[in-house]
């Protein structure tokens, strides 16, 4: 529970400036990327790490089965957490991405605060997206020292 907490304040930390460049330099890659390229860049996430994660957990109950005992319940549980919270983070960006509505549609004060408060809840979404990429790829690297402990 810290660890998530922790990344939520990395990722308001480093949503911050990049909302506050947005803001002041007026350029709209934000919102463009945002709107355009974020769902397609996590689809291609999520899929990448799907994949992994199968390869991942079949390979772990290999090594299991020929050890004769349950050494990565652990492990295995938190692989399956890692995709249910990355499936989740999708959805949610894409319900941010569906309910704000285009700011050249309607130029009413309250609806361009919603509108801000959506990039920003989206640019949100997309940094705890890499981070539950950066957990998956961590989680990797450090199996990989425990079932190759010689560097074989």
């Amino acid at each position: 529970m810290i660890r998530i907490l922790g990344f939520i304040f990395l990722a308001l930390i480093l949503e911050i400036p990049i909302l506050m460049g947005d803001y002041f330099l007026s350029t709209g890659f934000l919102s463009s990327f945002l709107k355009n390229q974020s769902l397609q860049i996590m689809g291609a996430f999520l899929g990448l790490n799907l994949a992994s994660s199968t390869f991942l957990v079949g390979y772990l109950t290999k090594i299991e089965v020929e050890k004769n005992k349950s050494i990565f319940k652990n492990t295995k549980n938190e692989i399956k957490e890692n995709i249910y919270l990355m499936i989740i983070v999708f959805y949610l960006q894409l319900l941010v991405l569906v309910v704000v509505p285009e700011v050249s549609l309607v130029n009413v004060n309250w609806v361009q605060w919603l509108v801000s408060i959506g990039k920003s809840l989206s640019l949100f979404l997309f940094i705890m997206y890499l981070f539950t990429l950066y957990e998956m790829t961590s989680a990797l690297f450090s199996l990989d020292k425990f079932i190759n402990p010689r560097g074989k």
